[in-house]
């Protein structure tokens, strides 16, 4: 809210809330994800993000109205859920969140981690990032920030390592 951002969660994070949001007129300026997440190397595309309502949304989905929306915004999307950040070949190129977002969707920023992560250090991780981007770090060095904090933590648990940052580590 400091950064002019307004909070409009749903109550549910149930498809027809998700597609709504992603499909309204209001600005995403940050779209964060927080729950269970898999990839598919075979199918990139085809790699879930799971839903409230035992749906699911999958990368190759973010078209149309949606897509454009987020084209338009720009939006920083983070999203803490496991192997969300992976990327694989496709039939038509690259495909994944990250491609999706960066590639399709032209997102200002995408963070998300490659591979499992332990759900008390992604939240811790996701925290220390914010609040440190609110204390005016650029990504690269809020993101660096949030990895050694959770390092510190829990210096033998890989989650530090698993999250990557695609967008320029200079932006503030």
């Amino acid at each position: 809210r400091e950064r002019g951002w307004n909070d409009h969660t749903p109550q549910s994070a149930t498809r027809f809330a998700v597609e709504g949001l992603l499909q309204g007129d209001r600005p995403i300026g940050l779209w964060h994800f927080a729950g269970h997440g898999d990839f598919n190397p075979e199918a990139p595309g085809q790699s879930p993000f799971l839903l409230e309502d035992d749906r699911r949304l999958y990368p190759q989905e973010i078209q149309g109205a949606m897509q454009a929306h987020l084209y338009r915004d720009r939006p920083l999307v983070f999203m803490n859920a496991c192997r969300t950040g992976s990327s694989g070949l496709s039939v038509s190129g690259m495909g994944g969140w990250a491609a999706v977002m960066v590639g399709h969707c032209n997102c200002g920023a995408f963070v998300a981690p490659l591979w499992s992560v332990d759900d008390q250090m992604a939240c811790e991780l996701g925290k220390q990032f914010y609040e440190r981007l609110m204390a005016g770090d650029t990504l690269g060095e809020a993101m660096w920030a949030a990895r050694d904090h959770v390092r510190q933590l829990a210096p033998s648990n890989p989650t530090w390592l698993a999250y990557s940052l695609y967008g320029h580590p200079n932006t503030i």
